[in-house]
């Protein structure tokens, strides 16, 4: 959100927002969300493993699996780099004992469901 002076409180740190500058009387409060690099990251794997999908058709997938199966912390160091994420989503499930999303949508399902 666009405001008048940058939220610099308490509350707003340990809500994981940002401040960035939006014009020059203006500052953008926003929370940065490292889900969307995951599902980035997924996207080019696919694609190098010869599955181009869109946006729009993954969240179609994701939404045809049931949430709340498997979660992933995205601010988790394994994700901070690119490479192959499906697998290092499925590592991470295995590692911490939940069920390992398989398919592409069950993976993107994971990926989408805010870990807070």
């Amino acid at each position: 959100m666009e405001t008048d002076r940058a939220w610099v409180t308490e509350a707003a740190r340990a809500a994981n927002l940002t401040n960035e500058a939006a014009t020059p009387a203006r500052s953008g409060c926003c929370c940065n969300v490292m889900g969307l690099w995951l599902l980035q990251e997924c996207r080019r794997q696919w694609a190098r493993d010869g599955r181009e999908l869109s946006y729009p058709r993954l969240a179609e997938l994701a939404g045809a699996e049931p949430g709340l199966v498997s979660l992933v912390n995205p601010d988790a160091t394994v994700f901070l780099s690119p490479g192959d994420m499906p697998r290092r989503i499925q590592d991470y499930c295995a590692h911490t004992g939940q069920p390992v999303p398989e398919s592409v949508g069950a993976i993107a399902r994971c990926v989408v469901t805010r870990w807070r």
